[in-house]
């Protein structure tokens, strides 16, 4: 499983990368809210979608390949 993870070629990799974003984006935005704080916070929100996007992509790729 671990080397899944770490193959930016599997879903999972991509997945995993966007819940740790997803954390600390939570964590940021439970203390007192500075323009910093906010900024980063939308920024890493904008890459946790990013980050699922490519995942659905890479999944939808995996289901077609299956299907062949």
């Amino acid at each position: 499983m671990l080397n899944k993870l770490w193959n930016p070629n599997h879903a999972e990799a991509w997945e995993a990368l966007a819940v740790v974003l997803l954390v600390i984006t939570v964590l940021l935005v439970i203390g007192p809210l500075t323009l910093e704080r906010q900024l980063f916070a939308a920024v890493l929100s904008v890459a946790v979608i990013a980050l699922l996007a490519v995942s659905v992509s890479k999944r939808l790729h995996e289901d077609e390949d299956k299907r062949r």
